[in-house]
């Protein structure tokens, strides 16, 4: 979860959204697997006991005892999917101006959750009540694969960037 109070925004992820809706090609999906993998989400939460202090996106949890728990909504074939929403004016559509407790997640903090051992939670849902993107299971865990593949690659690069360095009179690592 993210820790800095900065305002959730993914213009980005929103245009990519968007383009997708318009034109579904594997090059609009692969912008937006991009994006959601850069993007910062805001979810719904249920606070048990309502032990807050502040109000909305204000609000601080006051007691270590806190239990909470993650906003779902279920399609018609009653699965179970987690809300995430690209800022507070997406968020807002959902609660009708209501002031609402969330958390800042992101894709793979989420995927954590719907792939979670013994979770019943389908997949994710990302502005429900917009242009909204719908990711099952199946999606989420591939996101998921793809992700770790991302990291390792990344990491592997930046070891052999590293390791190719010349030292006098020492062997080269690759």
């Amino acid at each position: 979860m993210a820790k800095d109070n900065k305002p959730v925004r993914n213009p980005s992820l929103v245009s990519s959204i968007s383009k997708m809706h318009e034109n579904k090609s594997l090059v609009t999906w692969l912008s937006v697997v991009d994006d959601i993998f850069d993007a910062h989400f805001l979810c719904p939460v249920k606070i048990e006991p309502p032990s807050v202090s502040g109000d909305g996106a204000d609000a601080a949890l006051t007691n270590e005892d806190t239990v909470i728990g993650f906003h779902l909504i279920e399609n018609e074939q009653r699965q179970s999917f987690c809300l995430a929403f690209t800022g507070r004016g997406e968020l807002r559509k959902w609660t009708h101006g209501r002031n609402q407790p969330t958390i800042t997640m992101t894709f793979g903090e989420l995927a954590a959750v719907v792939m979670a051992e013994g979770s019943k939670v389908e997949g994710i849902v990302v502005n429900p009540m917009g242009q909204d993107l719908l990711m099952n299971h199946k999606v989420v865990e591939n996101l998921a694969s793809e992700m770790d593949l991302r990291a390792y690659s990344s990491l592997h690069n930046a070891r052999k960037k590293k390791s190719s360095m010349h030292y006098p009179g020492m062997f080269e690592f690759l």
